[in-house]
């Protein structure tokens, strides 16, 4: 029934939810009152406004009757009222509208300015209640509404509805809103009081609820291809799809859904598919060291690459993941160089960098080598104790001990290596360090299946993923 009406003609507009964000002007009538509007009503101040203005009148028992529903008469009235059309009483182009009924000149004047016009029989109706999608299209051309809103939050208005583009403007110029659950039941018939709140917001800005600050609460990265919708609910219509590793604004969260945007799209997705900057990593110093490098290529894989390039690869892919989780990632050299000009001060130079940058973490990267082809798998090293042959031991023992066990029960399974163990030993950049420090050995560059893997990119993208469960679990446990 509502869309046979929208394509015959237009009708008259949408009202106002339940917002309750109103400015409280102060503009009282002097002499006019309404028995059934008092101060605190939602409404007050608007109807009070209109009514000092000659733009509302009550009823001849003193109401003012607010949760009536309007009529299209009454509709007529109060925006012709509000523009300052002719209202002379005079004869119409409606057959049941006679020259003697009070709203006559409104009716004929917004007809000649064709803001309204009849049903598909010829006639206005002027008694038939009107719904808030009709009030959209009576809004939007009586006071010129231009601006559209690329978002409407509304799930049951579809875009290429007839009462889409009205709705979007009223709903733009915060004329009117929707209601809390996400609807903004275009053929619910509208009340009194609820037009009134539209004409007063249509007619002073002063009325209407401040715009909603739209401030990015965060960033994120899309875990999955997802189709993005208009509200926080499948029920909504979509906006278009999302594609996995794009990277997203997020603006607000609600029962489980954020409202994000990329450069071309803006809408709801699933907030379990969002990688959001962990709060137990952001801001925490991780140094990440590349074994080897520069004048040292480490250790000789069976085809002959370098150790050193398989190192500094799975070192950009921990930058990385740690990055986007929120972790100030500091290398201590770049691809091909040292990180100190002596070679006897290598090792102290990769220390170093912790200690200057006052670092949290100091994980070394490493990748394993043996004198055949039957050793294979990752294992993770640490110091907290003193050898006499190398003195020095690290300064946080027992942290070291912990970050050790977690990257060992996480991040083996994660990039398909099998797990050997944690060992307690005596390595220059895990004894000598001021901060909790580990060395990997992701695989052995003499296994062929393990130098497979790790010459796989795939494989260095989850040990990204996976160091930043294994430092998630970490912080946890240290806290």
């Amino acid at each position: 029934m509502l869309s046979k009406i929208m394509k015959i003609c237009l009708i008259m507009i949408a009202a106002v939810g339940f917002s309750g964000f109103f400015d409280q002007l102060q503009a009282h009538a002097e002499q006019v009152t309404f028995k059934d509007v008092k101060p605190g009503d939602g409404y007050y101040d608007e109807i009070m406004f209109l009514a000092k203005q000659g733009i509302v009148n009550g009823y001849s028992d003193g109401s003012f009757k607010p949760n009536a529903n309007l009529t299209r008469r009454e509709a007529a009235t109060m925006v012709g009222r509000a523009l300052g059309v002719d209202g002379t009483p005079r004869k119409t182009a409606f057959a049941d509208v006679s020259a003697k009924d009070y709203a006559s000149g409104y009716i004929q004047s917004l007809y000649e300015k064709n803001f309204i016009t009849g049903r598909s029989d010829g006639l206005f109706h002027p008694d038939d209640k009107i719904s808030r999608a009709d009030m959209a299209y009576l809004i939007t051309r009586a006071f010129s509404l231009q601006e559209m809103s690329q978002y409407l939050p509304f799930y049951d208005i579809v875009q290429d509805s007839p009462e889409y583009e009205p709705i979007n403007k009223v709903t733009t110029a915060r004329i009117t809103n929707g209601f809390p659950d996400g609807s903004f039941k275009p053929g619910e018939k509208i009340l009194r009081s609820h037009f009134a709140l539209m004409v007063a917001r249509a007619i002073n800005p002063n009325f209407r609820p401040p715009a909603e600050a739209e401030k990015v609460i965060s960033t994120g990265e899309m875990i999955a291809s997802q189709v993005a919708q208009y509200g926080p609910s499948d029920n909504y219509h979509d906006v278009g799809t999302i594609p996995s590793g794009a990277q997203v604004k997020i603006y607000k969260k609600v029962a489980g859904w954020a409202l994000v945007s990329t450069d071309t799209i803006k809408g709801y997705v699933k907030l379990k598919y969002v990688r959001e900057p962990d709060e137990l990593l952001k801001g925490k110093i991780i140094v990440l060291d590349p074994g080897h490098g520069g004048r040292d290529p480490g250790a000789i894989a069976l085809d002959k690459t370098e150790e050193q390039y398989i190192n500094y690869n799975f070192g950009v892919a921990a930058q990385s993941a740690l990055q986007k989780a929120g972790a100030v990632v500091i290398m201590t050299h770049q691809r091909d160089k040292d990180c100190s000009p002596s070679k006897d001060k290598e090792l102290q130079c990769r220390v170093d960098v912790a200690k200057a940058n006052h670092a949290d973490l100091f994980i070394s990267i490493h990748s394993n080598w043996f004198s055949s082809e039957d050793a294979y798998g990752m294992q993770t090293h640490f110091n907290d104790f003193n050898d006499p042959d190398y003195p020095g031991v690290n300064d946080h023992p027992k942290e070291s001990k912990i970050l050790a066990n977690v990257i060992q029960s996480t991040v083996p399974q994660a990039i398909g290596m099998h797990s050997r163990r944690v060992v307690d030993d005596n390595l220059y950049v895990t004894r000598m360090n001021t901060v909790p420090a580990v060395l990997i050995e992701l695989g052995f560059l003499t296994n062929p299946s393990d130098l497979a893997r790790l010459e796989d990119p795939a494989t260095a993208t989850k040990f990204g993923n996976a160091l930043v469960e294994a430092l998630r679990q970490y912080f946890m446990s240290v806290q």
